[in-house]
């Protein structure tokens, strides 16, 4: 998997964003990993953990009704992958 978002790096951040959208805890951990790995960029890596709601977008989906769900998810994702290229043409 590391290899996958390695190849390109403008595509990264948005790769570890939808990574960070999986529903627990192995995604952050995965995604720490890979940036200490050296195969994830800083900026990835935060687009990644931004992206992270842990079980709240399971929550979501059982409270607000599936637009306003799917219309805050776009949102998270779009914050997250903007951060994540922010940083991750900044700072490297």
């Amino acid at each position: 998997m590391y290899a996958l978002l390695g190849r390109n790096a403008f595509l990264q951040p948005v790769l570890a964003s939808l990574i960070g959208m999986i529903p627990s805890c192995f995604s952050s951990v995965l995604i720490a990993e890979g940036f200490l790995k050296g195969a994830l960029g800083f900026g990835s890596m935060i687009a990644g953990l931004l992206a992270n709601t842990g079980f709240g977008i399971l929550v979501l989906f059982r409270e607000l009704p599936l637009k306003k769900t799917l219309l805050l998810i776009l949102l998270l994702q779009a914050i997250s992958i903007l951060v994540g290229e922010i940083f991750h043409f900044t700072i490297g």
